[in-house]
């Protein structure tokens, strides 16, 4: 599998709490819960649409770091990205099709002219599977999915996206596509299990977690560095620092049930 550098990946939004389709309150997109038939591979699902070139140029979209791995799909014009991590920053000039995930530095999306995005946030688990790689491979990184999947495939996904008239039509698509390239692997291993632990429960001491594995703590720490790049603390310190930002975005919210994770704001 050939990988890129790392680079802005996320089109991310806070998943949303209630069924059915949702716009959520930066008035662009729509967040519809994914069905049950990808439970086991998407936490959320969300399709960027804004066909006018003038109100998308307008705009910049910053993205935090997460513990998940993110499926885009692009169906209008491709955007522009920036990884920036201190002094050092990669551009994407032509961001298309790609599965990406990063956990450091800060990300900016810039539309060149009219958006469509699909974008899904994986359970990190499933994305392996779904990528035949193991979840260590897929930390920091950006690849295109016609590095994963067939040419013809990806070819054909594009078409059928683009020829869809509505969010609910295209995030089907997407969702279609995912089950029919999803590897079936009943058996979770150890360090799946402790993620989705930490994923719950960020403030979950290490020994506590280990007993309810039923490993010792360095097992625990060894196996999952080796399955995930990063140490069980430093992996719990990213999703305790995601759920504390959620919850001061929903307070900013006021009635609304969830806010955008991604912050838009408009160039001047």
């Amino acid at each position: 599998m050939v990988s890129a550098p790392i680079g802005l990946s996320q089109l991310e939004l806070q998943p949303p709490n209630c069924g059915g389709e949702h716009v959520v309150l930066d008035g662009f997109s729509r967040s519809i819960r994914p069905s049950a038939a990808v439970a086991d591979l998407v936490e959320a699902i969300w399709d960027w649409d804004i066909p006018d070139g003038d109100a998308a140029t307008g705009l910049t979209i910053k993205i935090p770091p997460s513990t998940a791995p993110y499926f885009v799909v692009q169906y209008r014009t491709l955007t522009h990205c920036r990884w920036q991590l201190g002094a050092d920053s990669y551009d994407h000039k032509n961001y298309g099709h790609v599965l990406t995930q990063t956990q450091s530095g800060t990300f900016a999306v810039r539309p060149r002219g009219p958006l469509g995005v699909i974008t899904a946030r994986l359970k990190p688990e499933g994305a392996a599977r779904l990528a035949r790689a193991s979840m260590h491979e897929l930390i920091n990184v950006k690849i295109g999915l016609r590095n994963i999947f067939r040419d013809h495939d990806i070819a054909l996904l594009e078409e059928r996206v683009m020829e869809c008239g509505s969010s609910s039509e295209r995030i089907a698509r997407v969702e279609n596509f995912l089950l029919q390239n999803f590897r079936e692997d009943r058996e979770e291993s150890v360090f799946s299990r402790a993620s989705s632990w930490l994923r719950r429960n960020p403030g979950l001491r290490m020994r506590k977690l280990a007993s309810l594995l039923d490993i010792s703590e360095r097992h625990l720490s060894r196996g999952f560095r080796t399955t995930f790049g990063t140490s069980p603390k430093q992996y719990a310190r990213l999703a305790r620092s995601k759920r504390s930002s959620r919850r001061g975005r929903a307070a900013l919210a006021g009635r609304m049930s969830h806010t955008p994770a991604a912050l838009l704001t408009r160039r001047t």
